[in-house]
């Protein structure tokens, strides 16, 4: 997804699960704009399957920006695996981070933007 605002911002996505042999997976992405609007963005999760190559579908909170207590439902593949996550809002300090956690499978999601 190629987003063109005023300023710049970078942001990380860092997805960590417990017990399934992927460890941790690293994306990081520059967009060039404001903090906010880019986190805004990046926190409206019907964008993910544009920006994410593992996310082929989402659902639950999908049209605003996620807010703390949400959930959101995604889809994909990871190495040709499919998976089912719903996704947790755990943590939101808005513009700087966003923390979703999942219970089964067991997984972390952490956004940093700078």
């Amino acid at each position: 997804m190629i987003v063109a605002l005023p300023g710049g911002a970078t942001f990380e996505r860092v997805e960590e699960s417990k017990g399934s042999g992927m460890d941790r997976v690293l994306n990081r992405v520059r967009i060039e704009g404001a903090l906010e609007p880019v986190f805004d963005i990046v926190t409206t999760a019907r964008f993910w399957p544009r920006w994410h190559p593992a996310s082929e579908g989402v659902g639950g909170v999908t049209e605003r920006p996620f807010l703390l207590g949400d959930f959101i439902d995604e889809r994909g593949k990871i190495s040709g695996v499919p998976f089912r996550v719903r996704w947790r809002v755990v943590e939101h300090a808005r513009p700087s981070r966003v923390v979703l956690e999942a219970a089964a499978p067991p997984a972390r999601i952490t956004y940093a933007f700078r």
